[in-house]
């Protein structure tokens, strides 16, 4: 299966303005919330990764976050 990057639509770059703004976490947060959209829905759903930053953000967990995101980029290398 090919990948291609494609820019994102209006719509879309609402989100990740909102995101940026309301969220304000580091980018790895975003792509990880990405990440996790597309395994469960293999395809790009905006309001799927909207749902699981809002929930990350209301369970204040970003330190948990930041944290996993390190161990696994350790992982990577």
């Amino acid at each position: 299966m090919a990948y291609t990057i494609q820019t994102p639509a209006p719509a879309q770059l609402e989100y990740i303005n909102k995101w940026i703004k309301d969220y304000s976490f580091p980018t790895d947060v975003y792509v990880y919330a990405c990440n996790i959209t597309m395994k469960k829905c293999q395809r790009p759903n905006v309001n799927f990764t909207e749902s699981i930053l809002k929930r990350w953000k209301e369970k204040m967990c970003i330190h948990l976050l930041m944290h996993r995101l390190l161990k696994i980029s350790a992982i990577k290398r």
